[in-house]
């Protein structure tokens, strides 16, 4: 192809411009996906990625991945980038939420100014489940995730871990048999 290089290459990823359209390109110079008609790039890759906008505005209108999938949708207005996985949004009644790389909503908005000493043992595994999924890891593991908790906070930590489990192999240790007996799919 002959194009325009839109910008450098970002985890292993760059746009790329050929007749109004955009593009992205992998090192070895094959077409990864075509942007959507009316969309333009804002910026590089970052935590698997960009800022996309509608074109002739600048004003951002939602993060697209690696495959080209928006994964913050347009009806969001985009409050920061993202950081450590997570980026707020506000949503259509003014309120904000977190939301992670996937576009999932993460339950962590009230814990964002407080110090990990000012948090419950289920809202330190609530951020601690977060952080894991920041890199989008295949397998999860977690060494007794109810350990230090009460039935219901253990329950939801398992309960977002089953979640889990219908798109990543999730491995619990755990001597709560009531649990692994609700939860487990193979013990």
């Amino acid at each position: 192809y002959m194009y325009d290089m839109a910008s450098y290459f970002s985890e292993g990823i760059a746009w790329v411009e050929k007749d109004d359209r955009y593009f992205t390109i992998n090192k070895n110079n094959e077409t990864i996906f075509k942007l959507r008609d009316g969309y333009e790039p804002e910026g590089d890759f970052h935590d698997g990625l960009a800022i996309v906008s509608e074109e002739g505005w600048f004003t951002p209108k939602g993060y697209v991945n690696k495959t080209g999938e928006f994964v913050i949708p347009v009806k969001y207005e985009l409050a920061n980038d993202f950081k450590n996985g997570v980026a707020s949004v506000k949503i259509k009644d003014g309120n904000y939420i977190y939301i992670n790389t996937k576009g999932e909503e993460v339950e962590i908005d009230d814990l964002k100014y407080r110090k990990p000493s000012e948090l419950s043992g289920g809202q330190r595994q609530r951020v601690a489940i977060a952080r894991a999924l920041v890199k989008h890891p295949r397998i999860i593991m977690a060494d007794e995730p109810s350990g230090a908790l009460d039935s219901e906070t253990g329950k939801q930590v398992f309960e977002t871990l089953k979640k889990l489990s219908k798109e990543k192999l999730v491995i619990v240790v755990s001597h709560d048999r009531d649990f692994a007996d609700t939860y487990a799919d193979r013990i």
